[in-house]
């Protein structure tokens, strides 16, 4: 948080800097008739779907669970407070170009991007969506994050395509999609994204955003 202030501080005009405020007030809240999973946080989701049982699948290996990745530092984060440091641990991937200094940093990670759902072995990810509004326009925001950074697709109801395959974006940010209404209309929706590369399928954040 302290690091996103400083960053409020470097934007140009009061209007932005209250706008960036405003975003982080109310960055969980989809609004009326909206919905928000924090996938990363057991007991902050409810639309994610199991596909197995625990009897059918103990070990988790083919259904979705929370994973907790290892974020490594930069050395001139190390050098601050440490005399030495262990090359294994002296980058750190998240990271970004602040404008103003031109210098590298580490990227302001929120809580909701350290952790996420994933889903491994080329099992599908899914998140099931019902009674909605058949007669209202919905869009989609997501946040891709994760350490091994997978490359996937995205499909509406087995019918709709979102995106083709898309890299987690860099640096991490939540990207917004427009769905169909034909998509919504029966009162369901189902999400599925599906591996192209990488260990498996990673989600931080979704928001069905109800648009007024």
């Amino acid at each position: 948080m302290e690091q996103r202030f400083e960053e409020i501080l470097e934007l140009e005009s009061k209007a932005e800097q209250l706008a960036a405020i405003d975003e982080m007030i109310h960055w969980t809240d989809p609004g009326p008739g909206g919905y928000y999973d924090n996938l990363g946080a057991v007991g902050e989701f409810s639309h994610v779907v199991y596909q197995k049982t625990w009897e059918e699948d103990p070990s988790a290996c083919n259904s979705p669970r929370v994973a907790f990745p290892y974020y490594k530092a930069d050395k001139a984060a190390i050098a601050e407070t440490m005399d030495t440091f262990e090359e294994a641990n002296s980058t750190f991937k998240e990271e970004k170009e602040t404008s103003s200094t031109k210098s590298r940093r580490r990227q302001e990670m929120r809580m909701a991007w350290q952790s996420q759902i994933t889903s491994q072995y080329g099992t599908p990810l899914k998140m099931r969506y019902e009674n909605l509004d058949p007669e209202a326009q919905y869009r989609l925001k997501v946040t891709y994050a994760g350490r091994y950074r997978p490359t996937m697709t995205l499909t509406l109801n087995d019918t709709y395509s979102v995106h083709g395959p898309v890299k987690q974006p860099q640096p991490i940010w939540p990207v917004e999609y427009y769905i169909p209404q034909e998509a919504t209309r029966g009162g369901t929706l189902d999400l599925e994204w599906n591996l192209v590369e990488g260990r498996g399928c990673m989600v931080s954040e979704v928001w069905l955003i109800k648009v007024p």
